[in-house]
């Protein structure tokens, strides 16, 4: 609305709308959203599902294309194979219902239960208090961009469990280290995952699925290795260099 209100012919559109109506938290947002979609400006959209979102709202929208890119920081860390690191069971901790850490903990607690041959690592992105989730952990609070890739890049394997994406970057800055992930099947997601190439996807909520991938990649290095080289590849197409060359043809620089 803002852009609108401005005389802005281009509006960036990366966030997943329907969090904010999807529970009624906030009542009468989805009037306000439908309203800023039914603008006749140009809808830069970072993934198929938002593009989709725009569509829902406006059949008639104009949108480009553009995705969205990792910081450079992230394609710099040093490499080594997934079979010569820790066995470090990676994720980041957010507090809002649908990026979805009760399923990690819910994982994790699975997996524990069974055997104790590796290490939890948590990022606190928000600041949480953890306190006993029933499993041994290493807490991190926010981390600067080189100390965050570094830890991916240190890593066996990146957890994401998130509910609702419109893209969701953490998986792809941990495909950027070449760490292998274990991700949940969002709509944001399937603009990069590709199950058993970059990744080993599970439905929402089936935390069972997740921590019997990760054993699964605990129990074979080797797979954890040909996981990363996908990842690795996947990552090339999020650089930043190549995101500027979709910005720029979509709003006509070139």
């Amino acid at each position: 609305i803002p852009t609108l209100m401005a005389g802005g012919k281009y509006v960036f559109m990366q966030d997943n709308a329907e969090a904010y109506y999807a529970s009624d938290q906030w009542s009468g947002v989805k009037k306000y959203i439908q309203k800023a979609l039914s603008s006749d400006m140009v809808f830069l959209s970072v993934s198929s599902y938002t593009d989709n979102l725009i569509r829902k709202f406006n059949k008639n929208a104009k949108i480009n294309h553009v995705g969205l890119y990792v910081t450079d920081e992230f394609f710099y860390t040093n490499y080594v194979e997934p079979s010569k690191r820790k066995r470090i069971v990676l994720t980041i901790a957010r507090s809002t219902y649908f990026k979805g850490f009760d399923i990690f903990v819910n994982a994790m607690r699975d997996l524990y239960a069974r055997r104790k041959d590796f290490e939890i690592h948590i990022v606190n992105a928000d600041n949480m208090r953890l306190g006993d989730l029933g499993f041994k952990y290493v807490e991190h609070q926010r981390l600067p961009w080189k100390e965050l890739a570094n830890l991916y890049a240190s890593s066996y394997v990146f957890v994401y469990t998130s509910r609702l994406d419109s893209f969701g970057l953490p998986p792809v800055e941990a495909m950027a280290c070449g760490t292998p992930v274990v991700m949940t099947r969002t709509e944001g997601s399937k603009e990069y995952g590709i199950h058993n190439y970059n990744s080993l996807i599970a439905d929402i909520d089936d935390y069972k699925k997740i921590a019997e991938y990760v054993e699964y990649l605990l129990d074979n290095p080797s797979e954890a290795d040909r996981l990363s080289y996908g990842a690795l590849e996947t990552a090339k197409r999020f650089r930043f260099s190549e995101f500027m060359k979709r910005f720029k043809s979509a709003i006509g620089i070139e």
